[in-house]
């Protein structure tokens, strides 16, 4: 997918996450989520299943999302990393790290004012998720940047 602008921007890889997100099935949106002593760029909780999703924007340096999403692991159900959609190779680069986590990507392409996101590799449930971790990011969640219930 082509770039017409170059995203210069991570707050702009947020806001396209959220806005992605807020056509979707019925879920409340939150920027700034502290957990373990960093915050979760963006965290989506599922109002259907409780599930919580954690997700990690940065412009370029793909090992330090993925560290950053690994984290993320340990209290999510599900994590995604979202960077601009600009390198296949790099995707491909680092899909079988990305598998081997079950951490999902997210490609980011943005036209002037408009974003495409697209899930390039889907996430699988967390196995490293631990109660005490899990229940450390729910407590967060509410202190977090909350941006509406969407439906």
């Amino acid at each position: 997918m082509a770039i017409l602008n170059q995203v210069n921007s991570e707050n702009l890889l947020i806001d396209a996450v959220v806005q992605h997100f807020s056509k979707h099935s019925s879920l409340k949106i939150y920027r700034e989520v502290a957990f373990l002593s960093k915050r979760i760029d963006v965290v989506l909780v599922n109002c259907r299943t409780d599930e919580i999703y954690a997700i990690e924007t940065k412009i370029s340096s793909w090992r330090r999302v993925i560290d950053q999403a690994k984290l993320n692991l340990l209290g999510a159900d599900k994590v995604y990393v979202a960077l601009p959609d600009t390198k296949k190779h790099t995707v491909s680069h680092y899909q079988r790290r990305l598998e081997k986590y079950g951490i999902g990507f997210l490609g980011i392409a943005m036209f002037g004012k408009k974003s495409i996101v697209r899930e390039v590799i889907r996430p699988f449930p967390s196995r490293y998720k631990s109660p005490s971790r899990e229940q450390e990011l729910r407590s967060s969640i509410e202190k977090g940047l909350y941006l509406g219930y969407i439906k």
